[in-house]
C-alpha cells in the first residue's frame, strides 16, 4: 500500500460524499456514477485490498479485469460529460463503441491466459505471456483514447464566451489529459519490455 495509491483514491471518495450530499439538496447526478466507478477500482487497486479480494473470486486475477472494465466505463463517462458541457460531444458514442470492443478483447484474452495466483504486481508476473502483453496493452490503448480524445476536442473548443475560471479549469483539464497520454506512453514501453523479459530494470527505474 503506498501514497501514491491511497491519496488519490481518497480526493475521489471525498468528490462522491461531495456529491452525495449535494443530491439532498436537489443537485443533479452528474458525475456521481462515474467518480464512484473510478473510486471504486482504484480502492480495488490497492495492493492490500486486490490481495485480500482476488484470491476470493478463485485467485486468477479476475479482479484485474473487473478494475479494467470500472476504470473504463468511468473514464468514458467523464469525457461524455466534460464533452457534453463544452459542446464538443458529436463522436463520443464512436469512443463508447470502440471501448466496448476493447473491453470484450480484454475478456477474450484473460480467458485464454492462464494467471492463476493473485499478484499486486500483474504486469510484473504475466507480462510475459504474449496474451497477457495484449491485455494490458488494450487496456492502456482505451486508457489513452479516451484520454487523447478528451484532450483534442476540449482543447480546440470554441472559448467565446467562457468565464475566466472555466476557460482556465477546462485547459487545466486538457492539459492533463495530455499529461495522462505520456503515462500510457511510459507503461506501453514497460509492457513492451516485460514481453521481451527485460521490463524488471524499467520498472525499478520508474
Amino acid at each position: 500500500m503506498t501514497f501514491l495509491q491511497v491519496f488519490p483514491v481518497l480526493v475521489l471518495w471525498t468528490v462522491v460524499a461531495i456529491r452525495l450530499v449535494g443530491l439532498r439538496v436537489g443537485w443533479k447526478p452528474g458525475v456521481l456514477p462515474a467518480i464512484s466507478a473510478v473510486a471504486l477500482a482504484g480502492t480495488l487497486n490497492i495492493d492490500a485490498v486486490y490481495l485480500a479480494v482476488d484470491p476470493l473470486l478463485g485467485g486468477r486475477n479476475v479482479l484485474n479485469l473487473a478494475i479494467h472494465l470500472l476504470m473504463g466505463i468511468g473514464m468514458t463517462d467523464l469525457s461524455r460529460l466534460l464533452l457534453q458541457v463544452t459542446g464538443r460531444g458529436r463522436r463520443v458514442k464512436v469512443l463508447v463503441g470502440v471501448g466496448l470492443v476493447l473491453a470484450a478483447v480484454q475478456i477474450v484474452l484473460l480467458v485464454l491466459s492462464d494467471t492463476r495466483g493473485s499478484t499486486a504486481g500483474f504486469t510484473d508476473t504475466f507480462g510475459t505471456i504474449p496474451t497477457i502483453a495484449w491485455y494490458q496493452a488494450t487496456f492502456f490503448a482505451w486508457f489513452g483514447m479516451i484520454s487523447g480524445y478528451t484532450a483534442f476536442e476540449i482543447l480546440r473548443r470554441n472559448r467565446s464566451g467562457e468565464s475566466k475560471a472555466f476557460r482556465i479549469g477546462f485547459d487545466l483539464l486538457g492539459t492533463g489529459c495530455l499529461l495522462g497520454l505520456g503515462a500510457v506512453a511510459l507503461k506501453m514501453i514497460q509492457i513492451g519490455l516485460e514481453a521481451q523479459g527485460s521490463g524488471e530494470s524499467f520498472s525499478r527505474a520508474l
